[in-house]
């Protein structure tokens, strides 16, 4: 399989499936001259041919966004930051509260050391989202 030639006026956003869809990452629709693309495959109607199209998208775009809340990583935050490791694609992981590993006095930490090692960024607001978007 090839990868996807780049788009730079592009972003992938896929947000978390345990948070409102208006809350997982805000701000995006207000970046002038950025295309946001998002996950068809919930909506679709072959859910396969609509992961593929995602999966398409993601590689295609010049950044990446995943939402990260929940209660866990989320299972398409977590493919999508290893692909865009894999890949040299830039990715950040939108997690606006803190979030504790259940490990008794352990530092906050996100919930997977692949989301912590593995993202070039954690954006905690919408301003942050858009500056690293800008950057």
């Amino acid at each position: 399989m090839s990868v996807p030639t780049r788009d730079g006026s592009t972003v992938y956003a896929e947000p978390s499936p345990y948070t409102a869809a208006h809350y997982a990452l805000p701000g995006l629709t207000t970046i002038t001259g950025v295309t946001i693309l998002g996950p068809t495959r919930f909506a679709a109607v072959e859910p396969i041919t609509g992961a593929r199209h995602d999966w398409d998208a993601a590689l295609s775009s010049a950044r990446i966004v995943v939402g990260g809340s929940g209660p866990e990583t989320p299972p398409g935050a977590a493919l999508l930051i290893g692909a865009a490791c894999a890949t040299g694609r830039p990715v950040a992981a939108y997690l606006p509260r803190s979030t504790y590993t259940h490990a008794v006095g352990r530092e906050p930490n996100h919930r997977n050391l692949m989301v912590q090692y593995g993202v070039d960024a954690t954006l905690r607001s919408a301003d942050e989202v858009t500056a690293w978007i800008n950057g």
